[in-house]
């Protein structure tokens, strides 16, 4: 339980994080001169590690209670349209940093 709990939340992390180093997209605000919500650094938008965070989170507590982890994972879609309304990510981004996820959780 220590594995699904802890290391592949921090695998994941770690794993989107030197994505969007080598990546290094430009964000939705800085391409279309929108003002976001809150204004963060540039580039660094792909994927979206707010969504995947989320996403495996939830999904990981889906096989501890079902019930939480189906309410998790509404809230892991709504931060990832969050990120999207906000002008801080792309689809692409969130949909990546899903994918993310998704993956690491099966495997």
């Amino acid at each position: 339980m220590l594995f699904d709990t802890f290391f592949k939340p921090a695998f994941l992390f770690l794993a989107i994080t030197i994505s969007r180093y080598l990546i290094n997209r430009e964000r939705p605000y800085e391409r279309y001169k929108i003002r976001p919500v809150k204004k963060h650094k540039k580039g660094k938008s792909f994927p979206s590690r707010h969504s995947a965070s989320a996403l495996i989170i939830a999904l990981i507590m889906l096989d501890i209670n079902a019930t939480l982890g189906h309410i998790l994972i509404i809230c892991a879609l709504i931060v990832g349209l969050s990120r999207i309304l906000g002008g801080l990510h792309y689809i692409s981004d969130v949909a990546a940093g899903f994918l993310f996820s998704i993956i690491l959780y099966i495997f």
